[in-house]
């Protein structure tokens, strides 16, 4: 990964929500690197934060939440965005997360959110489904995923110079 552009989320004008409860770099910060071939996206994350804390709850406690959009182009396409009506828009909510005790036994991935429940349903994912690792040591948890573009329900891959929509 040291070879992939990184990107750095290190203050307190990156963050959305939660700014009165940031108190510097080591209470959060986050590089991220992206990469992709012909099989998945990649993503690493490391991230620094004074403390871990996850109970189970994905939308709130320390995660790595993935937004994806394979068609961005369509965000602004007014109407119904399905398969039905031939303007889709395939987006979808990915969360991998690790028990705050570290404990090998409780790393999980799930799919949160998506377009259409019939051809991506949340729920719990299987390393068979998508690769992942999440490593804490000291302050630092390393986040990484191998995410199938089947999984994502890409029928073709990014053209070169395309867009994808991402967000953390």
């Amino acid at each position: 990964w040291a070879s992939v552009s990184s990107l750095t989320l290190s203050g307190e004008t990156d963050l959305i929500d939660g700014t009165n409860q940031w108190h510097g770099a080591d209470d959060l910060a986050a590089t991220i690197r992206f990469g992709w071939d012909t099989q998945a996206l990649y993503v690493a994350c490391e991230v620094t934060d004074d403390q871990h804390y996850q109970h189970g709850n994905l939308a709130v406690d320390d995660a790595l939440t993935l937004g994806i959009n394979l068609d961005p182009q369509n965000a602004s396409v007014a109407g119904s965005q399905n398969v039905e009506s031939g303007v889709l828009r395939r987006w979808q909510e990915l969360c991998v997360c690790m028990r705050d005790d570290g404990g090998t036994n409780w790393i999980r991935a799930n799919r949160t959110a998506s377009y259409d429940l019939r051809f991506a349903p949340p729920g719990e994912m299987s390393q068979e489904q998508m690769q992942f690792a999440i490593v804490r040591d000291g302050s630092r948890t390393c986040y990484e995923a191998a995410i199938p573009w089947a999984l994502l329900n890409a029928d073709k891959l990014p053209a070169p110079g395309g867009t994808i929509g991402l967000a953390l």
